[in-house]
């Protein structure tokens, strides 16, 4: 009986070896695949030290509404004395051609920004993007975000006709922006305000977690599991909750 499992033992590590000599003959007979593999593993690495930036011009001419896309990008818009809209664009490793779409059509601009992903030995690795939106001081259009799963500020003052915020698994910060009706649809995320003042706000809450400061004007509200903090400056109509 001894000898039989000593026997089995054997036969399974020879068929062990046999199959991972077959494996590692395969890859090596298929070196373009070999190359790709550890080219693909360069570029991560490169992509965890390396910076590349890149600038873009939008021109807002004819243009009252803007949507912003980012997925797990990092979003960040302030304003400047300039006439145009700036796109600061910084990217880890991937290519600013692929990661910054911008169109354009009956009035409205659409920037969608993603972060490129490449497969790595221990799954899917994220290229951190980061996209500065610099928006003239005296537009006053409609605003809409939607933010995926990376960080999104609104440095400064900003004024709209309408903001819209989606906020999916992000980390929003708003300083202080005043608009004539704001609507925010948090997910898992969670977005905070120094001084939001809106003729109205729809605030709608499911997992995640809202703390709003300085609101002013009237505000109906929605809220799931998450947890919600309002602080009111002054109000012009009821609370509904």
């Amino acid at each position: 009986m001894k000898a039989l499992k000593i026997t089995a033992l054997i036969a399974g590590a020879v068929f062990f070896l046999a199959l991972a000599g077959g494996i590692v003959l395969g890859v090596a007979g298929a070196g373009d695949g070999l190359r790709g593999l550890i080219d693909d593993i360069r570029s991560a690495e490169t992509g965890l030290y390396h910076t590349v930036s890149d600038d873009r011009t939008a021109t807002l001419e004819g243009i009252d509404r803007i949507r912003v896309e980012a997925g797990d990008a990092d979003i960040v818009i302030r304003r400047s004395e300039r006439g145009d809209a700036g796109i600061h664009l910084t990217t880890a490793g991937a290519d600013p051609e692929d990661t910054l779409r911008i169109s354009s059509e009956d009035g409205a601009l659409r920037l969608k920004v993603q972060s490129p992903r490449r497969w790595w030995f221990f799954g899917f690795l994220r290229r951190r993007v980061t996209a500065e939106l610099t928006l003239p001081s005296n537009w006053r259009g409609a605003l809409t975000v939607a933010a995926g799963a990376g960080e999104l500020r609104l440095e400064g003052e900003h004024a709209f006709t309408r903001l819209d915020l989606d906020v999916a698994a992000a980390d929003a910060r708003l300083d202080t922006v005043t608009a004539d009706a704001v609507g925010v649809n948090i997910g898992a995320g969670r977005l905070t305000s120094d001084s939001l003042s809106a003729g109205s706000l729809k605030l709608e809450v499911g997992a995640g977690e809202a703390r709003l400061g300085g609101l002013t004007g009237s505000v109906d509200a929605s809220i799931g599991a998450g947890d919600a903090a309002l602080t009111f400056d002054r109000l012009s109509a009821a609370v509904t909750v």
